[in-house]
């Protein structure tokens, strides 16, 4: 290559490929110091890249995804670098990669070894397993429109649909219909699913996006009668996923017009079908219809109807007659005095004579107004007084005096008056009167004044009824009737010249009340009793020791009578308990209370306790009975007094056998006793033994036995 070496050994770097002729050019001296030159040739070949060896686990793979594991066996290496054939391409001796597409690939491995060498080797790895495409021509739906996918699929069982909405279909047809229920932007994709266990799956995604748009059309109108016109505003009420761009408006009477809002004059009356047309951002459209009548709007026509000439403070009746097609909402009344109604019927006072302009002003819902006016003429009033109001006594008169500015007086009512024309009358009523004196001009104005005349009438006075008290109790005296009172004995009441004085008294008192007037007209008398008693002292026997089933009276002494009321309680076991002497059933111990009122509702009261015992000779069992029929003596039986019942009653042979048996039952009771059979058939002439528990009224118990003899 043209370079040389004096070197015995040397090393010698080619830096690129050929085929080269190394020459070793050598002198030689042997043993006897002849020198002898010497060469020899060599052929040395340089290559650019030299093959080299590695491995795979394995290359044929029947599913993607499918992973690689590549090994170099050209060792040692300073680089090794690997392209797998999909576009990848990996470092290192001992790699991985993984495959996600069904195709023949060309592994491609590039080693440099420390000496700079390059081994170049290429080995193929082949994928199986499903593949194909899927296409859909829609890319933009206007609503719920079904849209087509089509998957051309090679080594495929069954596909699964994503539609990018949440929603998924597995089909085995390499077709299927969706339809979108939601607005919005989606990237369909689908699986091809191949192999008995379904592992064995490719996805391919959508290139492109589905814009799904949801567009309604919509729109109110709002109508604005003007006077002889109609208009009409119109705003859009339309909504779309992707947005508007495009609003077209057809107003039904031959013109049409564009944008979000329109507004437009309707000149006829009629029924017109509006019409809009919106266009989505996305190039959907929709139409919305709407049936709008059209009524115009007429001017009122304004009349008023009323008198033109009133007295001063007279009240005029303003009536206004309107005729309109369209409804009324305004009805103005202004008055040249700065008075405004807004009644349809008006009624004016004037209190200031002169002439006055009146106006009424009527208008419609939809803005039309007619006007209408008058004049009115107010006539001045006369002037009339009448002397201050008087106050008499039944019986008296009084002058009334009076001054007009006309010089006649009319007077009402005529009843107690000495004249009804003149100015001074003299008034005698016999009940308080309001008399009106009146004057008028010769235009009809009037003027009137009044004057009171009060009639002081005879009182009547009313008092609280005659009342009982018990000794230091007190109550209330009333009187009604008379503006002023004086009461007396005045010492035990509260007050003397009240109408409800408090009565606080030891001793039956008569008080006397007498009620006068203000003007010392009149006066009555009136008078109340308070009868004062004393409480009852009640006195009951004193404690008693009883046996049960004792009747007992229950008698008392009471002092400070008469008693009307006698109050027993409780009320147990006696034979009344509003009596003065009830007779007690002895049954338990207990404690008796009575209370006695008297007439003057004093009460007083007193206690009396009994204590109850019960003896064996309460009980009554005979030694023999003859149970032959006769009617006498027939029943062997428990008979006693203050015993509540018979817990146990029994009777046995002489051999201790039971031959009779009743339990809990009432003594004195001919059912619950022995007729003299045993087991049905009368028992024969014999003595026999018996026992007989009992429990007395006190709940205390008993037992009885002994011989009982049957005689035939």
């Amino acid at each position: 290559d043209g370079t040389t070496s004096n070197s015995a050994n040397p090393t010698h770097i080619y830096t690129a490929p050929g085929v080269y002729t190394v020459t070793l050019a050598a002198v030689l001296i042997d043993v006897s110091g002849i020198s002898c030159p010497s060469t020899i040739k060599r052929t040395v070949t340089i290559v650019d890249h030299l093959p080299g060896t590695f491995s795979a686990n394995s290359y044929i793979g029947n599913c993607t995804p499918f992973t690689a594991q590549f090994t170099n066996h050209t060792l040692p290496s300073s680089s090794t670098t690997w392209d797998f054939g999909d576009g990848t391409t990996a470092t290192g001796d001992n790699v991985s990669h993984t495959y996600y597409n069904v195709g023949t690939y060309n592994v491609h491995m590039n080693v440099i070894d420390p000496g700079g060498c390059i081994y170049d080797t290429t080995k193929v790895i082949t994928i199986g397993g499903p593949s194909g495409t899927f296409t859909y021509t829609t890319k933009t739906v206007c609503g719920p429109v079904p849209v087509r996918f089509d998957a051309t699929a090679f080594f495929t069982d069954s596909l699964r649909w994503d539609f990018g909405d949440g929603t998924f279909a597995t089909t085995t047809s390499p077709f299927i219909y969706h339809t979108y229920l939601q607005p919005g932007v989606f990237i369909p994709s689908v699986e091809l699913i191949a192999g008995a266990t379904t592992n064995c799956r490719i996805k391919i995604v959508g290139k492109d996006t589905i814009k799904v748009d949801y567009l309604k059309a919509g729109f109110t109108a709002a109508l604005t009668r003007l006077c002889d016109s109609t208009k009409a505003v119109f705003v859009d009420t339309s909504r779309a996923y992707s947005g508007l761009q495009l609003y077209e408006w057809d107003y039904g009477d031959g013109t049409i017009g564009n944008g979000q809002s329109s507004t437009h004059f309707y000149q006829s009356v009629n029924t017109y079908t509006v019409t809009e047309i919106v266009t989505s951002k996305w190039g959907c459209k929709d139409t919305a219809k709407l049936l709008l009548p059209i009524a115009i709007s007429t001017t009122p026509i304004a009349q008023i109807t009323s008198v033109t000439s009133i007295c001063a403070k007279d009240t005029i009746r303003l009536q206004s007659n309107i005729n309109s097609v369209d409804p009324i909402n305004l009805v103005k009344w202004v008055v040249s005095n700065g008075v405004v109604s807004y009644t349809n019927n008006f009624d004016l006072v004037i209190s200031t004579p002169g002439v006055y302009n009146v106006s009424l002003i009527v208008g419609t819902i939809y803005g039309c107004y007619d006007t209408s006016r008058t004049t009115i003429v107010v006539n001045p009033n006369p002037t009339i007084t009448v002397s201050n109001d008087q106050k008499i006594c039944l019986g008296q008169s009084v002058q009334l005096l009076a001054n007009s500015s006309t010089g006649n007086y009319q007077w009402t009512p005529l009843s107690g008056l000495s004249c009804y024309n003149c100015a001074n009358p003299i008034a005698s009523p016999l009940a308080t009167t309001q008399y009106v004196v009146s004057t008028a001009t010769t235009a009809g104005c009037k003027a009137s004044d009044t004057v009171k005349v009060t009639v002081v009438q005879p009182i009547k006075l009313t008092v609280s009824p005659n009342d009982t008290l018990c000794i230091g109790q007190s109550t209330v005296l009333t009187v009604s009737g008379a503006p002023n009172y004086i009461w007396s004995p005045s010492a035990t009441l509260s007050c003397s010249t009240c109408p409800n004085p408090i009565v606080n008294t030891s001793i039956t008192t008569t008080y006397t009340v007498v009620g006068y007037d203000n003007e010392n007209c009149f006066t009555d008398t009136a008078k109340v009793v308070v009868a004062i008693g004393e409480y009852p002292v009640v006195t009951l026997p004193a404690p008693q020791i009883l046996s049960t089933g004792t009747l007992f009276p229950i008698t008392s002494q009471i002092t400070n009578g008469p008693i009307s009321i006698y109050t027993w309680t409780p009320s147990a076991n006696l034979s009344c308990n509003d009596c003065p002497i009830p007779i007690l059933d002895v049954k338990k111990d207990a404690c008796y209370t009575l209370e006695a009122e008297n007439i003057y509702g004093c009460k007083g009261s007193d206690t009396f306790c009994v204590r109850v015992f019960c003896q064996n000779t309460q009980v009554f069992i005979p030694n023999t009975f003859t149970p032959d029929g006769d009617g006498i003596n027939d029943v062997f039986m428990v008979r006693g007094t203050g015993i509540k019942a018979v817990k146990q009653f029994r009777v046995y042979n002489r051999w201790g056998e039971i031959v009779f048996e009743r339990n809990n039952f009432a003594p004195n009771q001919t059912q619950f006793g022995w007729d003299g059979k045993v087991r049905g058939v009368l028992a024969t002439p014999d003595v026999f033994v018996y026992t007989a528990e009992v429990l007395c009224e006190n709940d205390v118990p008993y037992t009885y036995k002994g011989n009982v003899t049957l005689i035939r």
